[in-house]
């Protein structure tokens, strides 16, 4: 009797081990199904991080996956991608730049996944087409969700201007006005643009970015760069030529020379040190409503007018852009993750709360009295045009070559001849 009795309690004990074990294990396999997918917001510090976390919580509360927001330094930010592909790990997306981030060099070389066939056309409708047509590849490979229409514009300080005797009442974007102010500023003993000559990053702010000016239309800008066929072209040694003149006058911050763009560039304006800016509008928030300088002192224009054909007239913008890492396990829980961040809720919660430009067409704002002069700017727009590196999207090296030989140009290393033919060069190679 004993022993059958302990027979049964062995069994039990048995018994209740096992179904304790299978509990444990199904809470285990439920409590995985619901997987973290690991996004990367690459500019740390920047204003419309609260945004991001917003729109993570919205996905947490009602989704069956998590996603979890990474902040990286944006002075990191090409190291930390680079070492991400070679290991395939690190992050599932990330938001990076249409432009001069490439999201298609970095596509077509493995670190991210075309996602058209994951990201339904009902949400793709709601993107300005200019943002699709500067993250698609000749191949029409869709590689970034865009979100934003970075738009470019000059921002100044007015303190500084009046100080040096400048009518900001009157104020043009005329070529001829533009560096007559410079003139006035630096005469009154201080910086008239920040940041200069380093790295390449002058030289695509002023000189890259301002060849959309000399075309009449976009498609016009990307032949000229991806064709390639005349670099020793009048339109571009005038571009050369004024980043040159500004260069060679003294108008740039000459620090700029040997400091790091991500701790300087912004700061110097918005610490009131330098009286020009060009101004990306994704920084607006971090550079003028979190910076020392009063919102009331900033004024807005257009960039400086250096070419004259039609795209002269239409604001241009840099887009940034959501990227699917190749190597995530959970595409499709990536693109639902992706779809939240671009619905009508989030993007005019985006434009209104951060006064960001969005990438959304159509929204519909009813109180447009809190906007920005930036945004409103934009509202005015009956089109957008791409500008810099979208245009040499395919060939990294040519805007490497680009920044490289204009740099030396400007300080009498070459002749412009010379800076045409390596541009031909790379462009040519096979």
């Amino acid at each position: 009797m004993k022993r059958k009795v302990l027979v049964i309690t062995v069994f039990a004990v048995i018994l209740v081990f096992s179904f304790t074990l299978l509990v444990y294990a199904g809470k285990k396999e439920i409590k995985e199904e619901k997987p973290t997918i690991i996004f990367w917001q690459i500019e740390k510090g920047v204003g419309f991080a609260g945004w991001c976390q917003e729109v993570i919580d919205d996905i947490n509360a009602n989704e069956n996956f998590r996603v979890e927001m990474v902040e990286q330094p944006i002075g990191e930010v090409f190291n930390l991608i680079t070492s991400a592909a070679v290991s395939q790990s690190g992050f599932d997306f990330l938001y990076e730049w249409a432009g001069e981030g490439n999201v298609i060099m970095r596509g077509k070389a493995g670190t991210y996944r075309p996602i058209n066939d994951l990201i339904p056309a009902s949400v793709l409708a709601n993107i300005n087409p200019v943002t699709i047509q500067a993250c698609t590849d000749s191949e029409g490979n869709l590689w970034g969700l865009p979100f934003l229409n970075d738009l470019k514009y000059l921002a100044y300080n007015k303190r500084m201007l009046k100080e040096a005797g400048i009518d900001v009442s009157k104020m043009t974007n005329s070529w001829k006005d533009f560096t007559y102010m410079c003139e006035k500023v630096k005469q009154a003993d201080m910086v008239p643009i920040t940041w200069a000559n380093k790295e390449g990053y002058g030289c695509e702010l002023w000189c890259l970015n301002n060849m959309y000016q000399y075309f009449d239309e976009t498609q016009e800008l990307i032949d000229f760069f991806v064709k390639g066929e005349n670099f020793n072209d009048a339109r571009l040694k005038d571009a050369a030529d004024k980043y040159k003149y500004l260069y060679k006058k003294g108008y740039l911050w000459p620090g700029g020379e040997t400091a790091d763009y991500a701790s300087h560039y912004f700061p110097m304006f918005s610490s009131e040190k330098a009286a020009f800016i060009w101004m990306m509008n994704s920084k607006w928030y971090t550079v003028v409503r979190q910076g020392e300088i009063a919102e009331d002192n900033v004024g807005y224009m257009k960039l400086p007018l250096f070419g004259n054909g039609r795209l002269a007239n239409v604001m241009p913008t840099l887009d940034y852009v959501f990227a699917m890492a190749k190597w995530t396990k959970y595409p499709e829980e990536t693109a639902k993750a992706l779809s939240y961040f671009v619905n009508e809720k989030w993007m005019k919660r985006l434009f209104t709360g951060y006064n960001q430009t969005v990438a959304y067409r159509g929204l519909k704002v009813e109180d447009t009295s809190e906007l920005t002069i930036p945004q409103k700017m934009l509202l005015e727009q009956k089109e957008l045009t791409i500008i810099g590196y979208e245009a040499v999207k395919d060939t990294a090296m040519q805007y490497e070559t680009f920044n490289r030989g204009l740099t030396q140009y400007s300080k009498d290393e070459i002749t412009f001849e010379k800076f045409a033919q390596q541009l031909y060069e790379v462009t040519h190679q096979d």
